[in-house]
């Protein structure tokens, strides 16, 4: 995975840096291209509970409404996020111990502290906390990555 400090939701480049709990690229909203997070299963309590059925062990499982994106750091310094999303969206946000929101809008920026980086491959948690009786998937529609390290 190479550095970008951009990332299209609404195209299938986007794929390179989804990691769990995503749809394909859609038009969503007013035609807005953008991927939903579709959630990841997840056990609710730990250890696990299982049930003995015929086929073997079944772990009852629960959908959480999460969303993994990759990023790739070549120098860790304080990281300026931007989500853009099709629809306003409600969410949170977790990377290495560190957590923001959730936030509401449109949009969400936050700054990831350089001491909750590393260099490499970083994975940012989006949590979608739109309630679902109201029956929509958060829709991102981008992301992108502002760096702020010092000039060498």
């Amino acid at each position: 995975m190479t550095t970008t400090s951009h990332v299209d939701f609404g195209s299938v480049n986007a794929r390179r840096h989804e990691l769990l709990g995503w749809d394909t690229p859609s038009l969503v909203g007013e035609g807005t291209p953008a991927s939903l997070i579709q959630g990841v299963k997840r056990c609710l309590v730990l250890p696990c509970k299982t049930t003995a059925e015929n086929l073997g062990v079944v772990v009852p499982e629960a959908t959480l409404p999460v969303g993994q994106v990759m990023i790739r750091v070549d120098q860790v310094c304080d990281l300026q996020l931007t989500f853009t999303f099709a629809n306003p969206g409600y969410a949170r946000f977790a990377i290495n111990g560190f957590s923001v929101g959730p936030m509401f809008g449109k949009t969400a920026t936050f700054t990831v502290p350089a001491a909750h980086l590393t260099t490499g491959i970083n994975v940012v948690e989006l949590e979608d906390h739109l309630p679902r009786a109201l029956r929509t998937e958060l829709a991102v529609a981008s992301l992108d990555l502002s760096p702020a390290c010092p000039a060498p």
